[in-house]
């Protein structure tokens, strides 16, 4: 079967005007993810640029300790869908299927040169195989995925704190997804 790809003027505008802006603050073009499958279906390793969910983990890095979640907030922009438990570690996620998830780190200490590196988020059954959660092409401090499969799990994210002089800190977190139905 052949995949067709009909493109919609305003979405391709916007994806031209996203790229030049990249290619001005970064210098070089951005790296795409192929287009289309060949079953018509959206590839399973998206860029930023495309996803619609941005779940962002912002953290005190002056205010964090081995063992201890405090200073780690947890967010994202589907608390229509029913996300809860925004601002902590356990933030509890609901997204529709075939909606593309980007996770991002910040350090929200002003005066902290710490590096923050996510380092893995654990599979799940809510992903296709070729869409787990992974660096994105397009921004190496960014995880992208596609939730395919409708239900709720737990999942892992394991990041890194890095002092300048210091052996990194590893932490991990596990928040929730909930997979909604395409009708629901």
């Amino acid at each position: 079967m052949n995949a067709t790809r009909l493109p919609i003027p305003a979405t391709d505008r916007i994806r031209r005007t996203l790229a030049r802006v990249f290619r001005a603050a970064h210098g070089r073009r951005l790296r795409r993810a192929s287009a289309v499958c060949p079953d018509g279906q959206a590839p399973g390793h998206v860029g930023t640029f495309e996803c619609t969910t941005f779940i962002r983990i912002w953290v005190d890095a002056d205010t964090l300790h081995p063992g201890s979640a405090d200073g780690i907030h947890v967010a994202d922009n589907r608390s229509d869908m029913g996300s809860r438990l925004q601002g902590t570690s356990m933030l509890s996620s609901c997204v529709r299927a075939g909606g593309r998830i980007c996770w991002e780190m910040f350090n929200i200490s002003p005066t902290s040169d710490v590096v923050l590196r996510i380092r893995s988020i654990t599979t799940s059954a809510l992903f296709a195989p070729d869409a787990q959660p992974r660096p994105a092409p397009d921004n190496a401090d960014a995880y992208t995925a596609i939730a395919t499969h409708p239900g709720s799990d737990t999942y892992a994210i394991a990041f890194d704190v890095i002092r300048p002089g210091q052996s990194a800190m590893r932490f991990r977190i596990t928040p929730t997804l909930s997979v909604l139905e395409h009708n629901a």
